[in-house]
């Protein structure tokens, strides 16, 4: 299957290995992990560092007018951490925070046990696969060491200022974004571009970066703390290695639930 020719950017089974469902193109997918930071010469206080919070319904209907006739509700609801460092203070204060760092201080096994812990932290699992008992050592060391735990689905600026350093080095200035139901679609020519411009460029809900030539393919999938990057050229994984993107290569049983497999 070519993405490309089919717009389908991201494996819709969730079950399906990133190499089979992208063979035809990409020989290589690698699984990008989005970064936790510090925040250099800041002192916080009984701050909660996760992105997404949990709030009550009353401070939802203040969120959201639509809500103001919900009355009661069962699930929980999650909103932005108003206290989250903004995208001028991270690139210019952020110092980044290894996986193997936050999982060594935090006594968790793995990268699988981490992003469990991440994604139980945000209400993304059923009962079936929440682990609260991770999600609370996770908590504890954020507490303790004052380390922000990167957002979901979405790529943060640490990201996708590399992503701009990735295109660049390769010559690729002219690329594509796209939006998660692909009904936005932008060129831009990264020749034209400072980092920061095309970090303004790039919204929330634009899942989808890749050279014009279809050498290089940035996506994710919402609710993720993980992105891919697809590829086949050997210059391409030269400059993936350079850019210091943390992650993983993905093998033949790889699927978007690899937490799991």
């Amino acid at each position: 299957m070519d993405p490309f020719k089919e717009q389908k950017f991201y494996p819709p089974d969730d079950n399906q290995p990133f190499l089979e469902y992208f063979g035809s193109v990409f020989n290589t997918v690698y699984i990008g992990l989005f970064s936790f930071f510090t925040i250099r010469d800041n002192e916080y206080e009984k701050y909660n560092f996760n992105k997404s919070v949990e709030i009550t319904l009353e401070q939802a209907r203040k969120q959201d007018h639509n809500l103001e006739k919900l009355k009661s509700t069962n699930a929980t609801i999650y909103s932005r951490n108003v206290n989250y460092p903004s995208n001028d203070e991270i690139l210019g204060q952020a110092t980044i925070v290894s996986w193997l760092d936050v999982m060594n201080g935090s006594g968790l096994a793995g990268n699988s046990d981490l992003y469990k812990a991440l994604k139980t932290s945000i209400g993304a699992y059923n009962e079936d696969y929440s682990r609260p008992d991770l999600a609370k050592k996770l908590e504890q060391f954020l507490k303790d060491t004052q380390v922000w735990a990167p957002g979901e689905g979405q790529y943060d600026v640490i990201t996708l200022r590399k992503i701009y350093d990735s295109f660049i080095l390769l010559g690729k200035r002219h690329i594509i974004v796209e939006d998660e139901f692909l009904e936005s679609r932008k060129e831009l020519m990264l020749g034209e571009l400072t980092a920061e411009e095309f970090i303004e460029q790039i919204s929330g809900k634009d899942y989808y970066i890749y050279s014009a030539d279809h050498s290089l393919l940035f996506s994710l999938d919402w609710d993720s703390f993980f992105f891919i990057i697809c590829y086949s050229s050997s210059s391409v994984a030269h400059i993936i290695e350079k850019q210091g993107f943390e992650g993983f290569f993905a093998n033949f049983k790889t699927t978007p639930n690899w937490e799991h497999d």
